[in-house]
């Protein structure tokens, strides 16, 4: 049964990860993108709370170590999300999203072994530059993507920069933090800037139809469900798993966007999208020496 769990978590990790992609779709098309993520971050604020008083989990105890949680807090849930969030609400595909997302395991693993002096090997970079070659596929295809759009792809692309440096300022500086505890005081300030964004420029308005109020309902569980799914999975030992499984987020969003709005893709991005799978199984065929340069993409 453990064995199972083991196998069983990695993929459960990746259709959560990827039902965040079409939730987010859902609920901006009911209201501003900054309502929508004020909103999230501030119900799971709530919700994490709860479940820290609930389980007595410790909570930092040093000025400094509010200082380092807030910093990656702001990375990952204010700039990453943000610009994320923003660029679905303008109407721009959430799948490339998630394929421009599929990078970051690359570029986690290079700033790492620049800034941590973690090493990769050739097997590694192999398998993901076969990944990263099935992305540019899929940005080829004029039928999944339109380039009058590639300055909002530059924006992800700096967007999936901010997550990787806050996943790393994670790693590196948030080693002390439990992930309830943790993940509650990183919301707090961008709670506050995406409140004042969706204030001063949405006017906080948004349409209480029933499927957005179940997409902010799934983002706040979601918000909790993956770190503490990610939780299990370290523990578990199977976090290079799931790092490799990245590169599937795309393919499982593509097919929720397909599936609930009929966002389509071409011949050439369904190549692309077989590409990038065959750059994961190479990946894992040792997926062991880069799950320390990987984990924090997770």
């Amino acid at each position: 049964m453990s064995a199972l769990r083991t196998a069983l978590l990695p993929a459960l990790f990746v259709l959560l990860w990827s039902s965040g992609y079409a939730a987010c779709k859902a609920a901006v098309l009911h209201a501003g993108s900054f309502t929508v993520l004020s909103l999230r971050c501030a119900g799971a604020l709530l919700l994490l709370t709860l479940i820290a008083w609930v389980s007595r989990s410790p909570w930092p105890r040093q000025p400094v170590q509010w200082l380092h949680l807030t910093i990656a807090g702001v990375l990952i849930h204010a700039l990453y999300l943000g610009i994320n969030f923003h660029a679905a609400a303008d109407g721009f595909p959430v799948g490339i999203t998630a394929l421009i997302g599929a990078l970051q395991p690359l570029a986690t693993a290079l700033a790492a072994a620049v800034w941590l002096k973690e090493p990769v090997r050739a097997r590694q970079w192999t398998g993901l530059a076969i990944g990263l070659a099935g992305v540019f596929l899929v940005l080829s295809d004029r039928v999944a993507f339109d380039w009058a759009r590639l300055p909002q792809a530059s924006g992800i692309g700096f967007a999936m920069l901010c997550l990787t440096a806050g996943t790393l300022y994670q790693k590196r500086f948030c080693g002390f933090m439990d992930w309830r505890t943790g993940l509650a005081v990183q919301l707090i300030v961008p709670t506050a800037i995406l409140l004042a964004a969706a204030v001063s420029l949405e006017s906080f308005s948004f349409d209480p139809q029933p499927q957005f109020l179940g997409a902010i309902g799934w983002l706040i569980v979601l918000s909790s469900a993956v770190y503490g799914l990610l939780h299990a999975l370290f523990k578990r030992g199977a976090s290079a798993s799931a790092a490799s499984l990245l590169y599937l987020v795309p393919v499982a969003t593509s097919t929720f966007m397909y599936l609930m709005f009929d966002e389509r893709l071409g011949g050439l991005a369904i190549g692309g999208m077989g590409l990038t799978i065959a750059g994961v199984a190479f990946a894992q065929m040792r997926a062991a020496p880069i799950a320390r340069a990987t984990r924090a993409a997770s």
